[in-house]
């Protein structure tokens, strides 16, 4: 899977840094695909498995198809969704990250504003390929 490997060399650090070194309390790693999702969900967790000092860090782990998230004893908490109409409904988003972006509907885009509005300058991190035609 291509774009696994481009998630985790773009995504993941940028989750890793907002979680640990921003402040940012909300980091949400979205996907076309729940392949993808859980592929960037378990990028991230190897991390906070294989380091002492990081697991030290983790408050709980929930690794639910579809609905991953890592939350940090300080607060922070990094889900990872796959993209529909309704998946940042009722959220209040830090810090946004995007992968397969060329797939995402104006719906889609549209649905996650509210979640982006809500708070102070939001991150977003759109990453993706460009479509062939």
């Amino acid at each position: 899977m291509e774009t696994a490997g481009n998630t985790v060399n773009e995504i993941v650090p940028r989750a890793l840094a907002g979680a640990l070194l921003f402040g940012e309390k909300v980091i949400v790693c979205s996907a076309h695909q729940q392949a993808t999702s859980r592929e960037l969900f378990r990028a991230l967790a190897g991390f906070f498995e294989n380091y002492d000092d990081l697991r030290r860090r983790v408050r709980s782990v929930s690794a639910a198809i579809g609905r991953g998230q890592i939350e940090l004893r300080s607060g922070a908490r990094v889900a990872f969704e796959a993209r529909t109409r309704q998946t940042l409904r009722g959220w209040s988003v830090d810090c946004y990250l995007d992968d397969e972006t060329q797939f995402i509907t104006n719906e889609q885009w549209e649905a996650a504003k509210p979640a982006l509005a809500a708070r102070l300058n939001p991150v977003v991190w759109l990453s993706g390929r460009r479509r062939r035609r």
